[in-house]
């Protein structure tokens, strides 16, 4: 959780959820806790669709980026140069890790196998360390800029 939240008031919170999961299969602790962070509006996973606009995409970051990092994401806006991109397009995605980027951090993306998008936002030195957590639940887990290299 140092990797996504370091600044979180909320962090104990999903540590209490990690906690609760524990005796769960490791291919269920994932769903579990991506379901209770969202519905308790933890800005830990950004989860979207592959339809998603920018703006909503936007929203997400700022709120994730403010909490998590202690972070103003205004300027997150000037990434958006089209207002017909969506989250699927290249050009979206790029746009806002490079400016993550220029803040030492950036996205990354845990493949769940389904049509979703979920994404951390974390400093770029953790990467590692990200995907080992995810590779101990059997998902698959990599910077959004090896998609697009």
């Amino acid at each position: 959780l140092d990797v996504g939240m370091p600044e979180s008031p909320r962090k104990s919170s999903v540590q209490g959820i990690l906690k609760s999961l524990k005796d769960d299969e490791p291919e269920e602790i994932f769903r579990h806790l991506l379901g209770r962070v969202n519905s308790e509006l933890i800005p830990f996973f950004i989860v979207i669709d592959w339809k998603t606009s920018i703006d909503e995409l936007h929203e997400w970051v700022r709120d994730a980026l403010r909490e998590n990092f202690g972070l103003t994401a205004d300027f997150l806006k000037e990434a958006q140069e089209d207002d017909d991109l969506t989250v699927s397009d290249e050009a979206g995605f790029s746009a806002f890790d490079e400016k993550l980027r220029q803040f030492g951090l950036q996205f990354s993306l845990v493949d769940t196998g389904n049509d979703e998008y979920v994404f951390i936002i974390h400093p770029q030195t953790d990467l590692d360390t990200g995907r080992a957590a995810f590779d101990t639940l059997g998902l698959s887990y990599q910077s959004v800029s090896d998609l697009y290299s």
